[in-house]
């Protein structure tokens, strides 16, 4: 994807993980879109956000970073975008993003792709931290194949009763997950 490569960061989401974000979105018609961790699938999220009227909520710990994806996002867009600078952490055997000053509304689909892999607790504290905001939200986690997602998606199942379907076909794994309503 010619997107991927002007973007020039290899940990980028993959191709096919971002049409099926994309494909997701507008089948789902979403009022409101979580994304833990930023990137080219914000782009991608804020244009369709901006042309079929959903907001995209974006979570990133790296300010610089942050300052990247805003100067990538085109300015028909702007407007279908939020993004929050929520540096990680601590939530005792987990760090995640730090939303206790951020107001958000409830989400009806979670594009979760962060925070890093290497993370304490990697990205376990989404269900945790944000259960009253991602109530029978569908949670679109990449990077599902690898073992400290798989970790996660054990703890889901576990402790939420998640149901999750893996698509093992994209190219780093990915999860679709559905929590209760009466999980979380």
């Amino acid at each position: 994807m010619l997107a991927r490569w002007a973007w020039g960061n290899r940990w980028s989401a993959s191709c096919d993980y971002i049409q099926i974000c994309n494909r997701v979105l507008l089948a789902d018609a979403p009022v409101n879109v979580l994304e833990c961790g930023s990137g080219l699938t914000t782009v991608f999220s804020a244009l369709l956000g901006a042309k079929n009227g959903f907001d995209v909520y974006a979570l990133e710990e790296d300010e610089g970073w942050l300052t990247r994806v805003r100067s990538g996002i085109p300015g028909t867009a702007v407007a279908a975008v939020h993004l929050l600078s929520t540096p990680l952490r601590s939530y005792g055997d987990f760090d995640w993003y730090d939303v206790a000053d951020v107001e958000l509304p409830s989400f009806q689909v979670v594009i979760c792709d962060g925070p890093r892999g290497r993370t304490r607790g990697g990205r376990y504290g989404l269900v945790p931290v944000m259960a009253s905001k991602i109530s029978d939200a569908k949670i679109l986690l990449d990077d599902a194949s690898r073992q400290g997602e798989q970790a996660v998606l054990t703890r889901w199942v576990d402790e939420h009763g998640a149901d999750v379907d893996l698509n093992r076909e994209s190219e780093r794994g990915l999860a679709v997950v559905h929590l209760p309503r009466s999980s979380v």
